[in-house]
């Protein structure tokens, strides 16, 4: 630091001897001459370990979210309603057969993957939503790239509104319920075979 002349953010972390505690630091280290032109710093350090701990704890809560997901398999989707811009996760994603990598998308994303029959329903509970009525859940048919569909259980809220009531942000978890889907209809057509064999 002396040797470039600047004045430096420098984060640290110092080991008590006697307690084994490590505490982190945030310094400003300050180059400057003396009145004998000697090199000296100034330092000024604040204790950011408290600060450290919680971010440690956001990133372990976090981590620990990222699993649970994984493991359920649910898409999660988080919308900017001003910005009509939503940011999903990757198994968002994967579900539709999108890049893994570009993690947010216009609104309009959604409703070209929705089904031509379900599209009225779907939005029109994202609508009753939006206006304070109620969660938005709703249980429609998404498009894949290869024509084909699944049946998805969709489910969220408005998290955030303005001060006049005005919905900012909506977030919400789907999940693929296509062996639900087929199971109910393979049910049915059996009790429809059975009554028509009674009949």
């Amino acid at each position: 630091i002396m040797a470039r002349g600047k004045t430096e953010i420098v984060y640290e972390e110092s080991k008590d001897a006697l307690s084994g505690e490590v505490r982190h630091y945030r310094s400003i280290k300050r180059p400057y001459k003396n009145l004998l032109g000697q090199n000296q710093i100034l330092i000024i350090a604040t204790d950011i370990s408290d600060v450290r701990r919680a971010q440690a704890k956001v990133e372990e809560s976090e981590k620990r979210l990222t699993y649970a997901l994984a493991a359920t398999g649910e898409g999660v989707w988080d919308w900017d309603l001003a910005l009509n811009s939503v940011k999903h996760n990757a198994q968002w994603c994967r579900m539709f057969g999108l890049d893994e990598r570009e993690l947010e998308h216009p609104i309009t994303v959604f409703g070209s993957l929705l089904h031509p029959d379900d599209r009225a329903g779907a939005m029109q509970a994202l609508e009753l939503c939006i206006k304070g009525e109620g969660a938005y859940s709703s249980e429609h048919r998404m498009l894949l790239p290869d024509g084909g569909f699944i049946w998805v259980e969709d489910r969220g809220d408005v998290v955030e509104r303005d001060a006049e009531g005005r919905a900012q942000r909506m977030v919400g978890s789907v999940r693929d319920i296509s062996e639900r889907k087929a199971m109910a209809k393979a049910l049915q057509a059996h009790h429809e075979d059975l009554e028509n064999l009674v009949a």
